[in-house]
């Protein structure tokens, strides 16, 4: 994985480079995707 560090904030994002790692990255961080804070249910 590479970190690139996003322009906008002082987070570091981890980058897959293979098709393999990027399946791993959606398995890992598709619940904080799927509940983020910014899409609010009425």
């Amino acid at each position: 994985m590479v970190e690139k560090s996003n322009k906008n904030s002082d987070e570091i994002v981890p980058y897959p480079e293979t098709l393999a790692q990027a399946v791993e990255f959606v398995i890992q961080y598709h619940q904080y995707a799927v509940q983020s804070p910014y899409l609010k249910e009425d």
